[in-house]
């Protein structure tokens, strides 16, 4: 079932009995924004902490635990050009608890309790809150810097991408969590119901009826909205090549950008799909098969399509004084696929992975959620298991060879130790 229940909220209800679980999203999307980003990062951690009606953690945890154990979580992620706030409360099927119980309605009255009664001192997000939890975040984002090929792919985005919303990581920048004031908070927190585009998903063995009750408290925006397309799109600049030194790298970390017409259930998708596993998505890939096993010159060689950026990014583990070697390498496979020099077998093996992961993820409900809001967000149907493998098996190699031929290698980066300088 979907129903538009304002201008701008869409909710979905997928009715299933395939999971033990229910599980309930809550989507608020808008366009991209640098700052925004930061600020709604932050947002998210102070929401989750408390509320009006749950003054501390330990109130929280034990409204999560009168629910049987509910696992909840508020994230903020991006795919292209927009940014998502995204809710989610999972609970168990009442079905399997001892008594009937209205664990629905309850959990959904929890998320209106977060969402729309927060924790407020004079109208404004409690300063010792906002303290505490930027203090949190910015010793994640401090943490997440010693995961060495992870900053080295933040580093490559960055140099690549032209705008600087695309160049901030989801969960912010760290010089503007830094800054952020109580009120930034309280402006990021009155967009979502005045301005973001909202999409609820409640997934599992639920009735119709009692979602849409229980949505009835929420206060959405009335105004209409026309998000712009989530596909970003960038000209092509002149290839970077960056060497970063850094202390206590034990092992060089490589990232390669490519620039690629691939975007999500698009034109040539399909074909896309194929040649990025067969370049480095699955272990029968040319970097897995080549770079890797034949060669040894990576520890790890992988290769991974935004197909909401048209990028594919290749990273990979390796002793940097080969460094050149390596990128020479990762190369000449482009120009194998550019040749079709790819036997008929090595295409079969890699197409059959892709069917195997779509058909092994259709059994998880965050897939089933995901192709929701993407459906809805796109406003197109998402193929089906026989769908897809209709279009995948309908790759040939000269639609590889057609791809290969378009991928236009942007930035090249190596985070080295400092003594290799």
């Amino acid at each position: 079932m979907i129903s538009k229940i304002a201008p701008r909220t869409t909710l979905h209800v997928i009715k299933s009995t395939q999971f033990k679980t229910i599980e309930i999203n809550f989507h608020f999307i808008e366009p991209l924004n640098a700052h925004r980003l930061s600020a709604r990062s932050l947002l998210a951690s102070v929401l989750e902490s408390r509320s009006a009606d749950f003054t501390s953690q330990a109130a929280m945890a034990a409204k999560l635990a009168q629910l049987y154990g509910a696992g909840f979580s508020i994230n903020v992620a991006k795919n292209g050009t927009y940014s998502f706030l995204t809710v989610r409360l999972v609970l168990v099927n009442p079905r399997f608890l001892p008594t009937q119980s209205s664990l629905v309605t309850d959990g959904l009255h929890f998320i209106y309790q977060v969402l729309q009664r927060p924790y407020l001192v004079n109208g404004h997000f409690d300063e010792q809150v906002v303290q505490r939890e930027r203090t949190n975040l910015l010793a994640y984002l401090r943490a997440a810097q010693d995961d060495k090929q992870f900053y080295a792919n933040l580093m490559a985005q960055a140099y690549y991408y032209q705008t600087t919303a695309q160049q901030t990581p989801s969960f912010g920048d760290a010089q503007v969590v830094q800054h952020l004031q109580a009120s930034d908070l309280m402006d990021a927190y009155q967009s979502l119901f005045t301005e973001d585009q909202v999409v609820i998903e409640v997934l599992g063995d639920v009735d119709e009826q009692t979602v849409l009750q229980g949505l009835t408290p929420f206060q959405w925006g009335q105004l209409p909205l026309t998000l712009p397309t989530i596909f970003y799109h960038q000209p092509l600049q002149k290839q970077q090549t960056r060497r970063l030194y850094l202390p206590r790298v034990q092992q060089g970390k490589l990232s390669l950008v490519y620039q690629v017409p691939a975007y999500f259930y698009q034109h040539n998708y399909p074909a896309w799909l194929v040649t990025n596993a067969l370049f480095g998505g699955t272990t029968q890939s040319l970097l897995f098969l080549h770079v890797r096993e034949q060669q040894q010159l990576a520890y790890y060689a992988d290769s991974t399509l935004d197909p909401f950026c048209g990028a594919l990014l290749v990273q990979s583990g390796i002793d940097a004084h080969d460094y050149q070697q390596v990128v020479a390498t990762i190369q000449q496979q482009v120009q194998l696929l550019r040749d079709g020099q790819i036997t008929a077998t090595l295409l079969q093996q890699n197409k059959q992975s892709l069917l195997n992961d779509f058909v092994m993820h259709l059994d998880t409900s965050r897939n089933l959620l995901n192709r929701a809001l993407y459906a809805d967000l796109l406003r197109q149907h998402l193929p089906d298991v026989s769908e897809f493998t209709t279009l995948i098996n309908a790759v040939t190699i000269a639609d590889v060879q057609a791809c290969a031929a378009q991928m236009q290698l942007q930035v090249q980066l190596c985070v080295m130790n400092e003594e290799d300088q």
